[in-house]
């Protein structure tokens, strides 16, 4: 049973136009600590594969992990849905591959990126 919270959360909701959410399976990337326990949310991902390359190049990225979880959104604002209505924060899955790329080449070397026939 969900605590006394969540219901004073859920009932601002209560007579809200949702005519423009629905319900997505969404990626979200979080922190962990040592003992592989999450720690905080960054955000949430439609796609799977960017998801995982975004917690793939953070620093200690050890510490950061990904599941999916169910979402109710009108793309600008999403609330997971479980005993929780906490809005969460929704990355721009375009604009982070675009970034992703970017740190990922970063890496390579002249010759390297040479040899794979990219130019930047």
């Amino acid at each position: 049973m969900a605590d006394k919270s969540f219901y004073v959360k859920l009932a601002d909701l209560v007579g809200a136009e949702l005519s423009n959410f629905k319900v997505l399976l969404m990626t979200e990337v979080y922190q962990t600590n040592e003992d592989g326990r999450k720690v905080s949310s960054l955000g949430f991902f439609k796609d799977k594969s960017i998801a995982k390359a975004f917690a793939g190049i953070q620093i200690d990225a050890n510490y950061y992990q990904t599941s999916p979880d169910f979402v109710l959104t009108n793309g600008l604002v999403g609330y997971v849905i479980n005993n929780s209505v906490e809005p969460i924060k929704l990355f721009d899955d375009e604009e982070e591959m675009v970034k992703i790329r970017e740190k990922i080449l970063s890496k390579l070397s002249p010759e390297e990126q040479h040899i794979l026939g990219i130019k930047k």
